[in-house]
């Protein structure tokens, strides 16, 4: 039986290796069954639970405390964390601290579609016990953690302020602002660094019956052939506009932001134009 399981967790361990390597992550089996992958220069450990093949946990050590009283305030803000983040938990063992992720999965499989969410998981519980740590040194270390969701938004948030387009950021991560008269939001994917969502907030138009709705669609398909990475979107009764920004920086729409703005209006005219024709 415990062989039976060795074997069972090794065809797991290597099938995780190959998702990750598929995923852009290098990653090896360990001889204990473990899968050390790397992502962004970053090394993580998966372990796959020696009676579970549904229970796993994914570990990251992202800093090295270099005095006691690091040591003393970064067990303090790893406590802190366990009652305000369910996501991840930090752990402080020695001078190593590590972000961990564990998951009781429904099925083996389920890591395939989730393995992305779990990192996330990891990089937002760095940023949370980063945030944490400044707030209680007066000269905080220099913790390093990935680009997160948040990060991204506040960005985004910092630069549209400085445009003057009236933003608002959201607990969420969306940042919401007006621009010539028409509401709008920025979405950054929280597994993608690079892609963020442009969309209206509300309807641009909204349908009062079955022609007007069918007459919309045909519109909408017309224009959706012509507007790169994005679509004027139907629902039952209303049609809104949305587009894909992919940045060459994560942490800047400066350059990308103008261009996408201008399509997403222009495609927003072409289809009215067509529902007034």
């Amino acid at each position: 039986m415990k062989r039976n399981m060795t074997n069972a967790r090794n065809l797991m361990a290597r099938l995780y290796a190959d998702h990750l390597q598929t995923e852009g992550y290098p990653a090896d089996v360990t001889p204990t069954n473990d899968v050390v992958f790397t992502r962004g220069g970053r090394e993580y450990r998966l372990t796959i639970a020696t009676d579970s093949l549904t229970s796993i946990t994914i570990m990251h050590t992202f800093w090295r405390i270099s005095s006691n009283e690091e040591q003393q305030h970064a067990k303090a803000a790893a406590k802190e964390m366990k009652q305000t983040f369910r996501r991840a938990s930090i752990s402080v063992s020695g001078d190593d601290v590590s972000a961990i992720v564990k998951d009781d999965m429904p099925k083996p499989g389920t890591f395939f579609s989730q393995s992305l969410y779990y990192l996330a998981d990891l990089d937002d519980g760095i940023h949370e016990f980063s945030k944490l740590m400044t707030a209680r040194l007066p000269r905080p270390p220099a913790i390093p953690f990935p680009i997160t969701q948040r990060a991204r938004a506040e960005a985004y948030y910092a630069h549209l302020k400085s445009v003057t387009h009236s933003p608002i950021l959201t607990a969420h991560n969306t940042v919401w602002f007006t621009y010539d008269g028409i509401d709008y939001y920025l979405a950054p994917d929280r597994i993608h660094d690079h892609i963020v969502g442009l969309s209206h907030r509300t309807a641009i138009v909204r349908f009062l019956d079955d022609a007007a709705c069918a007459r919309a669609a045909a519109a909408a398909e017309a224009v959706n052939a012509s507007l790169r990475n994005g679509r004027i979107c139907m629902s039952a009764n209303s049609a809104s506009g949305t587009l894909l920004m992919n940045l060459a920086d994560p942490l800047s729409i400066r350059d990308e932001f103008a261009p996408c703005l201008t399509a997403l209006n222009k495609a927003t005219e072409a289809f009215l134009a067509m529902m007034t024709a």
